[in-house]
């Protein structure tokens, strides 16, 4: 996983974005081990994030690497972003990213603290991701709500067997918002009429950027 994750954090740079100013404010729902982190405060030291990661082991690599680099301006948060403040069960293993999804059905499965993101975007906030394994959905209301005080947004869509599909959700919020953006498919499939390419109970994983336009 680190590799491929380098690989498109450092050498693509999938999280760039425009800094306007010198104290960027960043929010990471999905930290995994915190290279995203690593890579903000390479391109601004001056950086303040705010990370949530729900996972146990991915919590403590994250803890790890933000301390043996000696990062500053970063608050770590041992939690899952939901719609709802509590504590639910989790799943994830050893490969995998974990999910509040219990579909994925990976090796461990256990009780992590929820909290809702809409608490943190009530400021401007240059750059949010959201990479958190199909709950996504979940949490569409919030974001859009916020849009307004965010001016760089990524998310990764996560579409599960037997669930509606609902990607037109996430782009006419950004549409409607007066965002403009770019998508690229996490998966790639021969034949993708006649084959059924399924990974983890999906059967599709898309990546979304979207900046809010200069001309608004």
């Amino acid at each position: 996983m680190v590799p491929i994750l380098y690989h498109h954090i450092f050498k693509r740079e999938i999280y760039k974005f425009k800094l306007n100013n010198s104290k960027p404010k960043i929010i990471d729902c999905g930290s995994n081990i915190g290279m995203a982190i690593l890579y903000w405060k390479k391109i601004s030291s001056e950086a303040e994030i705010i990370a949530f990661e729900p996972s146990e082991m991915n919590f403590r690599a994250l803890k790890y690497n933000i301390e043996m680099n000696s990062i500053n301006n970063v608050t770590l948060i041992n939690a899952a972003i939901s719609s709802k403040i509590g504590n639910f069960f989790f799943t994830d293993n050893d490969a995998a990213s974990g999910s509040l999804f219990l579909e994925k059905d990976l090796d461990r499965k256990y009780i992590v603290n929820t909290v809702r993101l809409d608490n943190y975007l009530q400021e401007e906030i240059d750059f949010l991701k959201i990479d958190i394994e199909g709950e996504e959905i979940n949490i569409l209301d919030q974001v859009v709500d916020n849009l307004k005080n965010i001016q760089n947004i990524f998310i990764e869509y996560h579409s599960f067997l037997g669930r509606p599909q609902k990607l037109s959700m996430f782009l006419k919020s950004l549409e409607d918002n007066n965002f403009r953006y770019y998508i690229e498919g996490e998966y790639s499939n021969n034949a993708p009429l006649f084959n059924n390419h399924t990974k983890l109970k999906q059967d599709l994983q898309v990546a979304i950027w979207a900046k809010k336009s200069e001309n608004e």
